[in-house]
């Protein structure tokens, strides 16, 4: 099913829903009198698919399109039948969005649309991310993908601004340096090196730059290289991003959801997902 949970406690979306014969002939039909001319009635099918033991599984190689409400002018209300129906389920699916499961496959698709398209990739090393910065990205976005590399407190995190979006792609820990400088540093190079393999950097612009050196440089490098998103998929987003949170899972109260949890009542898995929203989202 389409659209539906990994874990199996979530429901598919009526607008495209792949169902087996064998769980039609089992589970039955959609309930056309509870349920009228739509909407719920795919939420009461799935439901009464997890009672018989179905899991709902979602596709996340394929992108399908939907322009919302098409079908009717308005919209029916059964989430009170389906709160009296599936009391217990409910709650489980309520825990389940809570969780953001699918936030990483989001985030991968976003990547992906963002990089299907042959374009100049520019890495920034920036001063920091200021008002200049942001309105020449805007200016060029359409043209170009710009990758920033922020510093980010204990560690490093690569933004990407490609035409239509913005995403976290990458975060680093900052390399542990003895003597002289971070940026001096082998594990700050290997870093580097390693952003400019996964995302095909034909320019790398540093410090404070203007709008017309930019363009000369991409102008001089010549390349269009189609990035590999199977590269992408396997070295950023999941491994970069976990790897990296779950070496130092200490919650501060900020990072902490409201109504504050107690800090030894977090799960393992509670505490990545803390620690990682925090860091993308800042809440």
């Amino acid at each position: 099913m389409l659209n539906a949970s990994l874990s199996g406690n979530s429901f598919g979306t009526w607008f495209c829903l792949y169902i087996k014969r064998e769980a039609l002939d089992k589970v039955g039909y959609f309930d056309e009198e509870a349920f009228g001319k739509g909407y719920g009635e795919e939420n009461d099918f799935c439901f009464r698919c997890l009672k018989k033991g179905y899991k709902h599984i979602l596709c996340d190689d394929v992108y399908v399109f939907h322009k919302g409400a098409q079908s009717f002018n308005e919209k029916g209300e059964h989430a009170d039948e389906l709160a009296r129906r599936y009391p217990e389920i409910i709650k489980k699916v309520g825990w389940w969005y809570e969780r953001e499961e699918v936030g990483v496959i989001g985030d991968n698709l976003a990547l992906r649309i963002g990089t299907s398209e042959s374009k100049v990739n520019i890495l920034i090393l920036p001063r920091k991310m200021d008002k200049n910065l942001q309105e020449l990205i805007n200016k060029w976005r359409a043209e170009y993908n710009f990758h920033v590399l922020l510093d980010d407190g204990d560690m490093y995190k690569v933004q990407a601004f490609f035409k239509d979006n913005d995403l976290v792609t990458a975060i680093y820990r900052k390399p542990i340096v003895c003597h002289g400088t971070e940026k001096k540093s082998e594990e700050y190079k290997r870093m580097l090196a390693e952003i400019s393999e996964i995302f095909k950097i034909s320019v790398v612009e540093e410090g404070i730059f203007a709008e017309g050196s930019l363009i000369r440089d991409v102008e001089r490098s010549g390349k269009k290289e189609k990035l590999d998103f199977a590269v992408l998929q396997k070295k950023v987003l999941e491994r970069n991003l976990v790897e990296d949170i779950i070496k130092s899972l200490e919650i501060s109260e900020r990072e902490q959801p409201k109504p504050v949890e107690k800090q030894e009542n977090l799960t393992f898995g509670r505490k990545v997902y803390l620690k990682i929203r925090y860091i993308l989202s800042g809440r």
